[in-house]
């Protein structure tokens, strides 16, 4: 996953911002292929950003992934279903995170 438009932006405000929203998230959602790109980044990251991304619960959902090998992940084989069921769960916010296919499918299923 090419992330190199975040140099573009990146900056003391949206690193606060990004803090801001982490300290508010339960729960990270992701589809295949943000979730690869994330685990690889995330995982070896340092910072209080990557703090809050490694320790959060993590899902990733995915008909196709054998293991998620990023810390305090899930994995999910129908978002659709599942997902709802997570979110009553959890006692905080579910953010996807990029994940455009994942997305559609959720928002063309009403599932939040």
């Amino acid at each position: 996953m090419d992330l190199d438009f975040h140099e573009l932006v990146w900056g003391k405000e949206l690193e606060d911002f990004s803090i801001e929203q982490l300290k508010l998230a339960n729960m990270l959602i992701f589809g295949e292929k943000t979730y690869r790109g994330m685990a690889d980044y995330w995982s070896k990251a340092k910072g209080e950003i990557a703090e809050y991304m490694n320790k959060l619960r993590k899902v990733v959902c995915s008909t196709t992934i054998k293991a998620a090998d990023w810390n305090n992940t899930t994995i999910v084989r129908d978002a659709v279903a599942e997902l709802p069921r997570l979110k009553k769960e959890g006692v905080g916010n579910m953010f996807v995170f990029g994940s455009g296919i994942l997305s559609i499918s959720l928002m063309k299923a009403n599932s939040f």
